[in-house]
């Protein structure tokens, strides 16, 4: 135990203060009555820093989420081999990374501290994790994996002051089938008709094929799609990567037409993430949730950099949108 570790769990025994840990104690979680504190390396909860170091690392925010009681997808972090003073033991962490391979059977690495979808992987083998830690660990110094959850919807809720700003949904690029035409003849069909769709694709990193898509596994673009069915491009929900976003609910009630059911999921979103924004402190946020196949909500990520670009870029509506919902935030940043 650090001289620092140590001086803030005595502290926090003599003031009757609940300390809770996270990481090998480089965060925490301060607990008296009902308030609430962080502590994040050397960072105490007296201004928005913590708060926005917690949330930046992904391992430690979804930590704090599941002891805070509320749904989440578990992501585990990893130290780069490069930093051997910050890894625990003697033992290393590749065979940790390889039993929650075996746990969880497929996983998705990422980049703990990324953005975007940049340096996400999935992973079914020793050997694509091996890639994908090699991939990630050129360029960033943590690594987190979590278990790969097949994702009904994706939706984006933007919280400013405790209520939501916007919330849309990330549409991965899909087709439609007819019955007749393979995946690759029905991308040609469609690029043809709609340049602004293959923009979108070379947005992305990659395009994929072959991914879990619900309870079917599509092989390669020789599929043919029956007609009617959707058949979706990628397994990313990043804008960044070729999604579109569909908005379900602005502040200033942007003309939606939304179906029952999407209210019910926007209503969910919603409840979630303002339970993080509570939790967190956090007055300006966006929360990503996922909705599974089998109705179930969680947090999947909480960045506390509110990224709209992508947004903005899609249409003049949604540009003017972001723009309404970016001048609120200053102007409340100026009056703090």
């Amino acid at each position: 135990m650090s001289t620092f570790v140590k001086l803030i769990k005595e502290i926090c025994e003599e003031k009757g203060i609940t300390c809770t840990g996270f990481s090998g104690d480089w965060a925490f979680l301060l607990t008296k009555e009902d308030k609430k504190a962080f502590i994040f390396g050397y960072q105490f909860g007296l201004d928005l820093a913590s708060q926005a170091a917690v949330c930046k690392d992904k391992a430690i925010a979804a930590d704090m989420m599941k002891h805070l009681g509320i749904p989440c997808v578990p992501h585990t972090c990893f130290m780069s081999p490069a930093h051997p003073e910050y890894i625990f033991g003697e033992s290393g962490y590749y065979a940790d990374m390889i039993a929650l391979l075996k746990k969880y059977k497929k996983v998705v690495c990422k980049d703990n501290q990324g953005t975007g979808g940049h340096l996400v992987f999935v992973a079914q083998t020793q050997k694509e994790l091996e890639y994908a830690a090699h991939c990630i660990y050129a360029e960033a110094p943590s690594m987190c994996i979590a278990p790969y959850v097949p994702i009904r919807d994706e939706l984006r809720c933007i919280m400013l002051d405790g209520k939501p700003a916007v919330v849309f949904r990330k549409c991965r690029p899909q087709l439609i089938g007819d019955g007749e035409h393979s995946v690759q003849e029905l991308l040609a069909m469609k690029v043809a008709e709609d340049p602004a769709f293959a923009d979108r694709l070379l947005s992305g990193e990659t395009v994929s094929y072959d991914f879990e898509h619900g309870d079917k596994k599509h092989k390669k673009g020789a599929y043919v799609p029956k007609k009617g069915e959707t058949y979706v491009l990628s397994w990313k929900h990043n804008l960044g990567q070729g999604a579109a976003p569909e908005i379900l609910y602005s502040f200033d009630h942007l003309k939606i037409h939304v179906p029952n059911e999407d209210l019910d999921a926007v209503s969910k979103s919603i409840e979630l993430a303002k339970q993080v924004t509570d939790a967190f402190k956090l007055r300006f946020v966006s929360c990503d949730v996922i909705r599974t196949f089998d109705d179930h909500y969680m947090i999947l990520e909480v960045n506390n950099g509110v990224m709209m670009e992508n947004l903005a870029s899609y249409n003049d509506a949604y540009y003017k949108l972001a723009k309404k919902i970016y001048t609120k935030a200053i102007e409340k940043s100026l009056k703090a």
